[in-house]
């Protein structure tokens, strides 16, 4: 059957959803979450990458401070997970409303995410301009996860984590569940 090819976002397995956290020039703490996000080499050069909209303080804080945190989370933090779409976005401390606490970083300024699994610590390598998405790709410079999830074998820790994967709206999945969070 031919689909419209603007669905194809729906014709593929969903991407674990990403909170991303970056300060601006002030000192003000952003964070918000991503569903476009995959990593892009972990041999050479350890790097992520992620789509914005342009016009989002995420973007605006990246091109200027060439620095982000890419925290993944556990899929109990769903609604806080949607919550940061809904923000107030004339807040000083997005992590307070948001409730989500920071952690200071030991490579950058953004900060870690004390509620996420795992968290990286990126500079910017090079970002590039689709439609009305910017893609930021960034080299991880640390690589942090939750003790309990972590084994040397590859295989057992990819299965360890409970990742969030946002399906469509206030529609999202984790570890063999649909979960519906209220709109704000």
């Amino acid at each position: 059957m031919k689909v419209d090819p603007k669905r194809i976002t729906y014709l593929n397995a969903p991407a674990p959803c990403v909170l991303v956290s970056t300060v601006d020039h002030q000192g003000r703490k952003n964070v918000a979450a991503y569903g476009y996000y995959t990593t892009v080499d972990q041999f050479e050069v350890p790097s992520v990458m992620f789509g914005a909209r342009a016009f989002q303080h995420t973007s605006k804080n990246i091109e200027s401070t060439k620095e982000f945190v890419v925290g993944v989370p556990p899929s109990t933090l769903a609604k806080k997970v949607w919550k940061t779409g809904y923000k107030n976005e004339k807040c000083d401390d997005e992590f307070k409303e948001c409730e989500l606490t920071p952690i200071p970083s030991e490579t950058i300024k953004p900060f870690r995410i004390k509620e996420c699994s795992i968290n990286l610590e990126c500079t910017l390598l090079f970002h590039f301009v689709v439609g009305k998405h910017v893609w930021f790709v960034g080299k991880v410079n640390l690589a942090e996860i939750d003790k309990e999830l972590y084994s040397e074998d590859n295989i057992e820790m990819r299965s360890n984590i409970d990742a969030l994967y946002h399906i469509s709206k206030e529609y999202f999945c984790g570890r063999n569940e649909t979960i519906k969070v209220e709109p704000y």
